[in-house]
Parts: structure tokens; sequence; C-alpha cells
């Protein structure tokens, strides 16, 4: 922070970019341009499981059968500001946009202490202009927490790298913990940990040891939510069983050809049907047989799920978060819509190569992991939203440092 607040034209366009975060947010939230607050099924439920918890019926949908529908790290933080502020949903929107700036600060303070102020500073702005963060914010939807999270666990993990000290190995590990407790995508993540840390230290024993730290905080903290679901449920388990049920979701044909319309279209097939009878798609026994109906679907055809899951994968990150309606409604304006998003890609891997190993090898983790998801789950760009905004520090990095003059010369943050 200090090098962006010593440098005039830095401190200035990090200052300028807080104030355009802010009044988007706050249009947004007043003027509402766009729908907020519970939008989707997935937002009902959300709200529905924190307001149970609140009014003492436990970590349930219906306030009487116990569920592990979703992962229990954000509807912990709707039912935490329902206690403080009431069933309001301003509150958490509020706090989400926040979460959003912190977000941006500290990607921007990241960047200026590896590439110097003038990175930070346009790392802050392009962060700022990137709209599917702040429409994402004003929804009851847990992006804004999770990308916050691991926007936390990626300064740590960069700073453990640097210093090598056990601490920051720890602090690495418990948000990602944390991030794992919101959303079922930061699971892969925790999984993969050690073996990337001990290739990013050089693998050696001590780099093991490192990640092996960083590994058992991220288990510990999400080792109650497993024992719950042992204890309660009768599963040991970590995941929920909407990442299970989106397998059934994901390798569905239906993807090719419904894809705009997110999940909808499914709850009227006859095969979905038969598999959930009158029953709630994320209950316990329906869930696991809608797995099961997937693995058989796969199982019968590979050929077909390879092709769909590439597909998924090319369609998905090519397109702006937020703009899928637009698809089938405006498609002249969809398509125009995925010109900035494809090139933000293009230019986020140029500016990964004039980066240090151990940041772009972060972001190519994260990338792996979200189109995993993506091949085996919906065809939706909300989940490639928790990497862009390291994508925009990359751009920055292409426009605001001179590239390599040899192999293994990186640029000094005073070129910046």
């Amino acid at each position: 922070m200090r090098a962006l607040w010593s440098h005039p034209r830095a401190r200035a366009l990090f200052l300028a970019a807080i104030a355009l975060s802010l009044g988007l947010h706050a249009w947004l939230l007043i003027a509402r341009p766009v729908q907020i607050g519970q939008v989707s099924r997935d937002s009902d439920e959300y709200w529905r499981i924190a307001t149970n918890i609140v009014s003492g019926h436990g970590y349930s949908r219906d306030g009487l059968v116990p569920t592990r529908m979703r992962m229990p790290g954000y509807p912990l933080f709707l039912a935490g500001l329902q206690l403080l502020c009431g069933p309001n949903v301003m509150a958490p929107l509020t706090l989400q946009s926040l979460l959003n700036i912190v977000t941006l600060v500290l990607l921007a303070t990241l960047a200026a202490r590896l590439f110097g102020p003038m990175t930070g500073g346009l790392t802050a702005l392009l962060i700022a202009l990137y709209l599917p963060l702040p429409v994402m914010g004003v929804r009851i939807m847990a992006e804004a927490l999770y990308i916050a999270v691991l926007t936390g666990a990626i300064v740590c993990w960069l700073r453990a790298l640097e210093t090598r000290q056990l601490a920051w190995f720890a602090a690495t590990g418990a948000l990602v913990g944390i991030a794992g407790l919101v959303k079922s995508s930061g699971l892969p993540l925790l999984v993969l940990l050690m073996p990337i840390i001990w290739l990013q230290l050089g693998r050696s024993w001590q780099a093991l040891g490192r990640g092996f730290v960083a590994a058992a905080l991220g288990l510990i903290v999400m080792l109650p939510w497993g024992v719950r679901n042992w204890m309660v449920l009768d599963k040991p388990t970590l995941a929920s069983t909407d990442s299970e049920t989106c397998l059934w979701f994901g390798t569905h044909p239906y993807n090719r050809t419904h894809w705009p319309e997110y999940a909808t279209p499914f709850f009227d097939l006859p095969e979905f049907r038969a598999i959930v009878g009158d029953d709630y798609y994320l209950q316990e026994d329906v869930s696991s047989e809608l797995a099961r109906a997937a693995r058989e679907r796969v199982e019968a055809n590979p050929i077909d799920f390879l092709k769909l899951g590439f597909w998924k994968v090319s369609v998905t990150w090519t397109y702006l978060p937020g703009t899928r309606p637009l698809a089938a409604r405006a498609p002249l304006i969809f398509t125009l819509a995925r010109v900035p998003q494809v090139l933000v890609l293009l230019l986020a891997i140029w500016g990964a190569v004039r980066s240090p190993a151990r940041l772009w090898s972060v972001a190519l983790t994260l990338a792996v992991i979200i189109s995993g998801g993506l091949f085996l789950g919906h065809a939706t760009a909300r989940y490639t939203m928790p990497v862009m905004p390291l994508a925009m520090l990359f751009v920055a990095v292409l426009f605001s440092t001179p590239p390599r003059r040899s192999a293994g010369h990186a640029a000094s943050p005073d070129d910046a």
C-alpha cells in the first residue's frame, strides 16, 4: 500500500478506482438497473437456510430435515448478518459490495509490491471496470465472499513462497479451507495445495513440509463440517449435494441446446422427474441417484461426454458473466459482449508470460480447477469469475511493465 500511496499517478489511479467501484455498487443498489437480492433458486436456498439457522431450526432447507445441499460458509455469513441486522437483504448486499473493494485493494497492493506502483494503480482501475463483479456483489450469491477469501489466500500464498515462513503457509491453508466452506469449487484447491507448493518450492522435503502445513490447516478448518455431516447425516463427506447433482446436469446433452437457461429446462424432463418424483432434487437420496445416473450416462457414451465437456469449457470461458440470458433474446449483443471477455483473457495470458512463475502458477492452478468444474458441470461463466480479478492484474502487467529483455530477466518494479 505504501508503494501505491507514494507515487502520485498510481495514487490517483487507485483512488479513482475505489471511487468508481463504490459508485457502481451504490448505483446498482439504489437505481437497480438489474435485479438485486434474491434472484434465483440458489439465492432462495441460501437465504432460507440462513433464516432457519437464525430461527433455531438448524442447518436445513425446510426447518425440519438437516441438509448439506449447500456448503455452509455463505449461509452462515448470511445468518450472522440476519442476527445483527434482521432479515433485510441490504445488509449482506452492502457488505458484499465492500468485499469487492477488499478484493480490489488486495490485488492492487500485490501488483504494486511485485511490479511497481503504476501496475498496482492500473490493476485497481481494471478490476473496478469489470462489471460482472459489482453485478454479482449485489445479489444473494456466494461469489463476492468466495472471491474475497480466495484473493486473500492468493496474497498469503505468494507471501509464503517469497518468505518460506510457516505462518504464511498456515494462513494460506486456513483461507483455502474457508473458501472451500463457501463454495465446493474450493475443495479441489485444498487437495492440490500440497503438491503445488511442493513443485513451486523445488520438490524438496522442506517444500513438502510447507505444503503439508498449508493443506493440514485447510483440512482442520473444514473438519467440523465433515464431522457434522457424518454425525447428523451419516455421510463423512466435505462435499454438498449440490456439487454431486451438478454432474447430472453437466453431462446431459441438453447443455448444448439449452445452456443459456441454466438448469431450468431440465426440471420438466421425464427422466429427471422419474428420479426426483415429488421430492426436491438436492435432497440426500435424490442427489445420490442423480449422480449415479450421470455416471451411467458417461460410461454409456464417453466420447460424447468428452466432446460436450470441451465444448462447455470453450464456450463458458469466452462469454461475459451475466450476459447468458442475452444469448436467446439478443444474440448480437451477446456476441459483442464476448469481445471484451476474450480480449481480457488473451491479454492476461500475454501478461502472465511477463510475471514470476510463483504468480502465474497460482493463476494456472485456479484456471485448471475452474475448467475441470465446467467440464463436469454447468456451462455458466459465473464459475470463471474467481480468477478474473487476477486476470486483470496480468493485463495491468502487460501495459505497465516493459517486456523482459532476456530469459530469466524480470522487469524491475522501478521500471513501472
